[in-house]
């Protein structure tokens, strides 16, 4: 019975033309968006940001003193 492996080869997370792929797909992508959608994603962008330093804050001083 063969097993399948599932390691990611590094040749394939630094693939060049996998990235390039990505990154156009994700201008297409950006471009279809309106201008009220991408303001919300910013906001959002910001709000997670916000979030996440809020949370690393209360992790650093877990007895909130």
């Amino acid at each position: 019975m063969e097993r399948y492996n599932k390691e990611v080869k590094i040749d394939a997370i630094w693939n060049e033309e996998k990235s390039a792929a990505l990154k156009d797909f994700i201008m297409a992508h950006s471009q279809a968006q309106s201008k009220e959608q991408k303001l919300r994603n910013e906001l959002l962008t910001i709000q997670y940001k916000i979030e996440d330093y809020i949370e690393s804050e209360n992790m650093s001083d877990p007895l909130g003193c």
